[in-house]
């Protein structure tokens, strides 16, 4: 991989984490691609009393 590709990669996945660890999901989902799908996981131990839901996804992406 050629070094300038690399660094492009290399900082969009650091905006990437600092965006998560800030908790920003909104600015987050906005980096996503329109025409990819994503499937994101929901950590079960975590804010258990909200939701029983597996996943979160925002199905109004792929209407």
């Amino acid at each position: 991989m050629r070094d300038d590709v690399l660094r492009q990669v290399e900082q969009f996945l650091y905006r990437e984490v600092r965006l998560l660890d800030s908790r920003q999901f909104h600015q987050w989902t906005e980096l996503f691609a329109d025409d990819l799908r994503y499937w994101i996981p929901m950590r079960s131990n975590r804010y258990s009393a909200v939701s029983k839901s597996i996943s979160i996804l925002d199905g109004s992406r792929y209407e």
